[in-house]
């Protein structure tokens, strides 16, 4: 059985840990254990915020670990991360956006008359991968709908890949592979936090808007 080299960087609420091992099957060999404690939960459940300074001890960490990861050979290295980062937006929302929407949203959704629109270079990726499309195409693009089940998917399949493998996904930019992650957890945010059940793509963002002003 063919042994493949791996590594894994878990982001935890507290410390940073790494794993490089041989992986044939079922059977993993440590190669290189590493743990780093940067704190990025702290003050976390005080102030529902991540702070500044330990998402950068993070950051630092787990750019440490990705070099000594390929330094030790490894063919792919895969990061998961706490929930935190995920409450870190829904906390957001709930905190910040809902006090100022939340009447009329109500209001409006219930006449049938709100709808989630994407303008962003998110959602415009996330069609194309759905259509996959390894160019753009604004036709194909525009108005195209994603359910909440489909962003779902889309946000598990990206972040369960390394950065390399995202790179050869159809239709995701490989320039936007890494920025991808963060887009596609707020947009599956802003649909389980404020009840959308579909996100419609427009690829005429602000640009459209001020050229007619």
């Amino acid at each position: 059985m063919v042994t493949t080299r791996r590594a894994v960087i878990d982001v935890g609420t507290n410390s940073i840990k790494l794993l490089v091992a041989d992986v044939s099957g079922r059977h993993v060999e440590p190669v290189r254990e590493e743990s780093r404690q940067t704190r990025l939960g702290k003050g976390f459940y005080e102030t529902r915020r991540l702070q500044p300074e330990s998402i950068q001890r993070t950051a630092e960490a787990v750019a440490e670990f990705e070099r000594l990861a390929r330094e030790l050979n490894s063919v792919s290295t895969r990061v998961i991360a706490t929930s935190a980062a995920r409450d870190w937006v829904k906390d957001l929302f709930q905190a910040e956006v809902w006090p100022l929407l939340e009447p009329a949203l109500l209001r409006e959704k219930k006449a049938g008359a709100v709808r989630l629109v994407g303008t962003g270079g998110t959602t415009s990726i996330l069609a194309r991968i759905d259509l996959k499309l390894e160019r753009f195409d604004r036709d194909r693009i525009e108005g195209a709908r994603l359910s909440l089940a489909q962003v779902k998917a889309q946000r598990k399949h990206l972040w369960s890949l390394p950065l390399a493998e995202r790179k050869e996904i159809p239709g995701l930019p490989k320039l936007r592979a890494d920025v991808i992650l963060t887009g596609v957890i707020i947009y599956e945010a802003v649909m389980e936090e404020f009840g959308f059940a579909q996100l419609r793509v427009s690829t005429r963002g602000l640009r459209f808007a001020a050229v007619m002003d």
